[in-house]
């Protein structure tokens, strides 16, 4: 494949040709953090039906480092939908901008607090504990939410304890 721009790749990905839709993630994942602008896409685009394509997304997200900060609230919009990918890849993200993103601990809370209630999806909450312990490492504002979130997943207190510096 030719070298494309970031702007060429992100058309193919979002296009409806699944062979170009692969080379353009594949491209991607070989560009580093210097595709880390094209984080929103790449969440959104995954969940397709072709398991090479989701591949080569995942290795782009794994490989694209922290997102630009412009994208936080759309990236707290899909950590909020019901795709358990795009969900656990969009706080993965939001994790990763660390304290540039401390302004989201309180929904990032919500989600998780969310995510406990019923019959949780554990691997989410454990991403979302560990975005919030990115955002807000001193644990004021989450304090009370993990200790809900602890008292109602026990298998989790271990992680929220550790979290919360007392393990």
């Amino acid at each position: 494949m030719p070298q494309e721009t970031l702007s060429e790749l992100l058309t193919d990905l979002n296009g409806d040709n699944l062979t170009r839709r692969i080379e353009a993630a594949t491209a991607m994942s070989r560009l580093g953090i210097d595709a880390s602008p094209a984080s929103i896409s790449l969440v959104k685009s995954l969940g397709s039906d072709d398991q090479s394509l989701n591949n080569w997304i995942v290795s782009a997200l794994e490989n694209c480092g922290a997102p630009p900060e412009e994208q936080l609230d759309e990236l707290l919009q899909i950590a909020r939908v019901d795709s358990p990918e795009q969900q656990f890849w969009a706080l993965t993200l939001i994790g990763r901008l660390e304290q540039v993103a401390g302004s989201a601990c309180n929904e990032l809370c919500q989600i998780a607090e969310r995510l406990s209630e019923n019959e949780p999806a554990l691997d989410l909450l454990r991403r979302a504990i560990w975005a919030i312990g990115k955002v807000e490492p001193e644990s004021v504002e989450s304090l009370p939410t993990l200790q809900r979130i602890a008292e109602r997943c026990p298998s989790l207190s271990g992680i929220i304890e550790r979290k919360l510096g007392r393990k």
